[in-house]
């Protein structure tokens, strides 16, 4: 899940130990980070396009996976 205070999947500190964010990139979609132990320098970095309702994103993983989210 993503929160509209840029944090993503909140659980007890989740957020602390192994941060996870998101944010608006400059030519559009969203950029999600996860940090994680074995994770790269900069965290892992899913890059997601919104459909154009804004309702849903696709995303792709540094390692090829692809996910979906919609809006709740």
């Amino acid at each position: 899940m993503l929160f509209s205070d840029f944090t993503v999947n909140r659980k007890n500190d989740a957020n602390d130990a192994l941060p996870k964010g998101w944010s608006f990139q400059p030519k559009g979609g969203l950029l999600i980070r996860n940090f994680s132990p074995g994770a790269p320098k900069g965290g892992y970095k899913d890059a997601c396009a919104v459909s154009w309702d804004g309702q849903m994103f696709e995303a792709k993983n540094q390692l090829g996976g692809v996910y979906t989210g919609r809006l709740e």
